[in-house]
């Protein structure tokens, strides 16, 4: 490792120490509040100021990368097109203000929706390397290929992940149990080696002030994660190198959970006739938290969520799709014994 990236390292940590332990002076002026309701777990208001946090990390981490190794993330320079950089800096930034606005003010689905749909659609038509142009399946010779619907394909496949995610934040630690591993899997296999431990270094400072309830991600910071996040699973199954992600079933195992636990929820809500994107407490963590204790609770979320990554890191994805099979059912089975007395006799 670099003496370049060892100060960064360095900096990081004090930039994070400065943030992180200064939350209350920090909340007091800029005052976002997650204010307990009848959906929440917590009792009483916490700063949601994960996000800013995260952005500042990330800004700083940008021109640091480009100042001092003369790549972005890891493209260098003179081989990036200089249209694509300005999209993806734009992108983060309208995450981040989009999140930030529904921390303060709550703007509803519909404007969020249409923001998110309008800036990714310009992010992903702009970087062909984020567009999924086709499907291949460990499991199968089949392959599916879109030829002039890949934008249209990334785009919807990045909404459902990143409401995925915003909708799975529901407990402390929860999100970072199921971002960290991803990344983890990345370092191991010598992908994105400095930015992994980047966003590792955060997410352990988030988590220690996110265990205590000191600090909540908030949708800027849950959105921006996810972006984030999905961008460089794209761009890892996209660019074929050493190590990358080779089949789309791969990517999938990293992202299960979050993703059935919302077409489990959408479908369920359009079947009783209400909004899909109406938020209520029938999410596994807030089924668990009700049978269960919060340890319990988190213990099983984290489990469920590691089982295919761990299966596969040791395995060398060889046993994927079953991975994932496996999860699914263990998923339901917990969806089912917390069904409660009103549910039982319907869908679950």
């Amino acid at each position: 490792m670099s003496e370049k990236f060892l100060l960064f390292i360095f900096a990081q940590i004090l930039i994070n120490f400065l943030l992180f332990f200064n939350i209350d002076k920090i909340s007091s002026k800029i005052n976002i509040l997650d204010i307990p309701n009848h959906r929440k777990v917590h009792k009483e208001s916490v700063p949601l100021l994960g996000g800013i946090f995260f952005f500042i990390n990330l800004i700083f981490f940008y021109f640091y990368d480009v100042t001092f190794f003369k790549q972005i993330f890891f493209y260098e320079l003179h081989l990036y097109d200089l249209k694509q950089n300005i999209i993806f800096i734009f992108t983060i930034f309208i995450i981040f203000l989009l999140g930030i606005l529904d921390d303060k003010f709550n703007v509803s689905y519909e404007k969020k929706f249409f923001v998110l749909i309008i800036i990714l659609y310009l992010n992903i038509s702009i970087d062909t390397g984020l567009q999924i142009k086709n499907l291949s399946f460990s499991f199968h010779s089949f392959e599916f290929e879109f030829i002039s619907t890949s934008i249209f394909f990334t785009l919807f496949c990045f909404i459902l992940y990143m409401n995925a995610i915003n909708m799975f934040d529901g407990i402390n630690l929860q999100t970072c149990f199921t971002i960290i591993p991803i990344y983890t899997f990345f370092l191991c296999n010598g992908k994105l080696i400095y930015f992994s431990i980047f966003i590792i270094i955060f997410l352990l400072f988030f988590t220690l002030k996110n265990y205590n309830g000191k600090i909540f991600l908030g949708d800027s910071g849950s959105l921006l994660l996810s972006y984030i996040t999905a961008f460089f699973l794209v761009k890892n199954h996209n660019i074929v190198t050493l190590n990358h992600i080779e089949y789309s079933d791969y990517v999938v195992s990293f992202m299960f959970l979050p993703v059935l636990d919302l077409a489990r929820q959408f479908l369920i809500r359009l079947s009783r006739g209400k909004n899909p994107f109406y938020p209520d407490d029938n999410h596994l963590h807030h089924r668990l938290i009700r049978k269960f204790n919060y340890s319990i609770s988190l213990a099983l979320i984290v489990s469920l969520s590691l089982l295919p990554i761990l299966i596969n890191f040791m395995s060398n994805f060889k046993y994927n799709i079953y991975c994932i099979i496996l999860a699914s059912l263990i998923y339901f089975f917990l969806i089912y014994i917390t069904r409660s007395k009103v549910e039982i006799g319907k869908d679950f």
